[in-house]
Formats: structure tokens, sequence, C-alpha cells
């Protein structure tokens, strides 16, 4: 299952240097991510546990768009893990890519609890 969300490089977004600033791109992956998750599970008490080493390869520039795609990787009894790659479509240049965000299903204590779901479910509902 991969789900795709586009983005519009503005002023806003840049940094120092006229690139893409890569707080935003990190933002945009953890907001992705926990859209995703809250989506497949249908709540929204999720917080984010954990993020992989980021590796950014290229850059994006102002009026560039940007593709965030989410993959399911595994669930756990809490957690649902997704990989994300960001892509400038402009180029066709991979930009960023995280291998796992690890998304937690909480309770209103910020407790982990059970989800309640398996991989092969969340499949489906995807």
């Amino acid at each position: 299952m991969k789900n795709r969300n586009k983005r519009l490089v503005m002023s806003k977004d840049l940094n120092g240097a006229n690139k893409l600033f890569g707080g935003t791109i990190l933002a945009w992956i953890d907001e992705q991510a926990y859209i995703e998750v809250i989506s497949l599970l249908n709540s929204q008490n999720v917080v984010t546990k954990f993020i992989s080493a980021i590796e950014f390869i290229s850059g994006a520039t102002i009026g560039e768009t940007v593709e965030i795609t989410t993959e399911l990787v595994s669930v756990g009894k809490t957690s649902l893990t997704l990989k994300i790659e960001v892509l400038n479509l402009s180029t066709h240049k991979t930009m960023a890519v995280v291998n796992e965000i690890v998304m937690v299903n909480v309770d209103k204590q910020g407790k982990p609890i059970n989800h309640g779901f398996t991989m092969d479910e969340l499949l489906l509902v995807a």
C-alpha cells in the first residue's frame, strides 16, 4: 500500500540558500505519517515514537512540486511503521528517504494501547 500527497514549495518554506528547508521536509514527513495512521486506525490519538535516520539527497526551489509517498511496512500491537520517500516532481529526483517512522496509538494519558488491527486488515482498508 502506497499513498501519495503533493506539496508546493513556497517562499516561506525556503532556507537562506533559497532551497527547501530540511526542517520543513521533516514536518511534512511527520504530518503525512500522522494523517496516514489516523486514517488507517480511525483514531486521532496517535503520536510519533521514532524516526530513523533521514537521508537528504537533493533539494527543491520555489514553485516546484514535491510528492510524499507513504508505505505501511509493519504493524505492531500498538504501533504502525511506515517508510516515507520525498520526490521532487519537477526534477524527478528523490529528495529524502525515511526508512522507518513509528507511530503509536495512545490513550488520553499518552500510554500506548492496542489498536486491534493486523497488517492484512489494514491493507484491506487502504
